[in-house]
């Protein structure tokens, strides 16, 4: 099964699809790069990455014009504002139905945020996802926030809707939970997903998944329990997992069952690496219960030109098996922003910083009279807006302690910036 669906989900889990699979690939890499199935529970230490901005450049096969098309992009960034470290993804997608922006933000520390394979780049101390609203700006969707115990080891994350009802925005609502247990070894031993039932108001368990290890202190297993109309819990899947000789995952087999027990599907991933322990591939194969073998599904290729921060791939192909042969799907190509391999950008010119109460900015010229600046806290909402032609210098009158979100936007351009505000 492809695993670069996480914004989707994050979206879908809203109630809202807004993207096709091509945004996925960002935090793909996270999963497959920096940290492959890393469950033990450790305290956070100190950060060691320094801070970066990617520019990626999406692309989907056309059959019309037997070539690749560029149907989007995405910048990538990490930073530390007073103290505290910020991933940044943000991006857009052209479609049929138009072009679609969105940006996903994650506060807290490094470790938080990349550590633990399983909780992905959700695991700041918050993540907010923002989505553009047809014919408007972008506007707060999600909210995960994590609890952790004093040694930083991750408790709980809590999923936030952003409510609106008859028009009135009514904020971040709380939509679903998942509890994480560990073992006597801090390793992660079950997982409980809850949501909010709409007709009790309460919430109601969903699943519960259970984690075993190998004698090495690999996880090996996985076993996903679902309730059944009765609600009773069955075994719903199961996923058994085989590593190489350097600790790295070789195989990951998943099985589905339904409540009966009964097999209903099986699929198989291989993964190749390179000597620097980076993923070159991934083959997913799909059962075909007629014939009784597995057959081909889709295959994802990574190629490291440079090397990037975490290991991301300068450039990944993706390509399905179809009438016998692989057809080539999407792709991506990763790089320095700036660079010749994707294109140029001009948000480093524009700067933006506090003088107690007043914002001030800079290299704005390019900027069109229609220019719409919007500063948001960090539950996505606008503490201060201004349309028109862009100031050096904005009053923003009494303003609260803590950290912001900039976004400046016309026809043509869009750049966002965090600042710390004290007044």
């Amino acid at each position: 099964m492809r695993k670069n669906l996480t914004i989707i989900c994050l979206l879908m889990f809203s109630g809202l699809f807004l993207y096709g699979q091509q945004d996925g690939n960002i935090l793909q890499n996270l999963r497959n790069f920096h940290k492959v199935h890393k469950f033990v529970a450790e305290p956070a230490a100190a950060t060691t990455q320094d801070p970066f901005n990617l520019c990626q450049s999406l692309y989907e096969w056309d059959d019309a014009i037997t070539n690749f098309k560029k149907v989007g992009t995405n910048e990538i960034s990490y930073e530390i504002v007073n103290g505290q470290d910020i991933f940044t993804v943000e991006g857009e997608v052209s479609s049929e139905e138009g072009v679609q922006k969105f940006k996903v933000i994650s506060y807290g520390g490094f470790n938080d945020v990349f550590a633990n394979e399983d909780l992905l780049a959700e695991n700041g101390d918050s993540t907010i996802v923002f989505a553009e609203i047809p014919g408007g700006d972008l506007a707060p969707l999600l909210k995960i926030y994590n609890t952790f115990d004093q040694g930083r080891i991750v408790l709980s994350e809590q999923y936030f809707d952003f409510s609106i009802l008859f028009g009135i925005p009514l904020g971040f609502l709380l939509a679903g939970t998942t509890e994480y247990r560990y073992n006597d070894e801090n390793r992660l031993s079950n997982k409980l997903t809850n949501s909010l039932d709409f007709f009790t108001g309460e919430m109601a368990i969903v699943d519960s998944t259970v984690f075993r290890y190998n004698g090495l202190g690999q996880r090996g297993e996985e076993k996903v329990f679902n309730l059944d109309e009765n609600g009773v819990f069955y075994l719903a899947e199961k996923t058994l997992i085989t590593f190489n000789a350097d600790g790295l995952e070789e195989t990951e087999s998943e099985f589905m069952y339904d409540p009966d027990g009964v097999e209903t599907n099986k699929t198989k991933a291989s993964y190749t690496y390179d000597n620097q322990k980076r993923q070159t591939g991934i083959i997913t194969e799909t059962f075909d219960y007629g014939t009784g073998a597995f057959v081909f599904d889709s295959k994802t290729s990574n190629e490291f030109a440079k090397e990037l921060p975490l290991s991301f791939p300068t450039r990944q192909l993706f390509q399905i098996y179809f009438e016998n042969k692989w057809v080539n799907s999407d792709m991506s190509i990763t790089d320095f922003c700036g660079t010749s391999q994707v294109n140029p950008t001009e948000k480093t010119a524009f700067k933006a910083w506090m003088t107690g109460n007043k914002l001030q900015i800079s290299g704005f010229e390019g900027f069109s009279e229609q220019t719409h600046l919007n500063l948001m806290d960090l539950n996505g909402r606008s503490v201060f807006v201004s349309r028109g032609k862009l100031k050096s210098k904005y009053d923003l009158g009494l303003i609260t302690s803590g950290l912001y979100i900039l976004e400046v936007r016309d026809q043509n351009t869009s750049v966002s910036k965090k600042l710390f505000i004290q007044p």
